[in-house]
């Protein structure tokens, strides 16, 4: 990775087997990572430093406020479009939910059954579009 590439990415997931495994991945590519258990958590740290995130990595399905509800919160507050978030499932989504996620400003969906290489695709295509 060039000097200088390294980017801060939050990793929302309820489940700490995979934000680890995600975050390791992203990581050993040379990124910062910050987590977030839960969609209240997500809420803090972009209420904290904004400018912090590059890229959001956001469960669906998580307690208290779940990622639709974050991605509300997030056009509500002023904040769509100041970083990618990249929304992550534990199932593959049916079409009308895709366009929901669309609509709300998600920058793409992957499922939990990600490779290392997928993963590192994704998030570069999300972090370094002109490259």
């Amino acid at each position: 990775m060039d000097i200088g590439a390294s980017k801060q990415i939050l990793i929302a997931d309820d489940d700490n087997f995979f934000r680890v495994k995600l975050g390791d991945v992203l990581a050993e590519a040379g990124h910062e990572i910050r987590f977030a258990a839960s969609g209240s958590e997500v809420i803090e740290e972009i209420k904290k430093n904004p400018a912090g995130i590059d890229l959001l990595t956001l469960d669906l399905q998580m307690p208290d406020i779940d990622g639709f509800g974050v991605l509300e919160w997030i056009n509500a507050h002023g904040y769509r479009g100041r970083f990618p978030v990249l929304v992550v499932s534990g199932v593959s989504e049916p079409s009308h939910v895709l366009e929901r996620l669309k609509t709300l400003g998600a920058s793409g969906l992957m499922t939990k059954s990600f490779t290392p290489e997928d993963t590192l695709a994704r998030v570069n295509k999300l972090l370094f579009p002109d490259r």
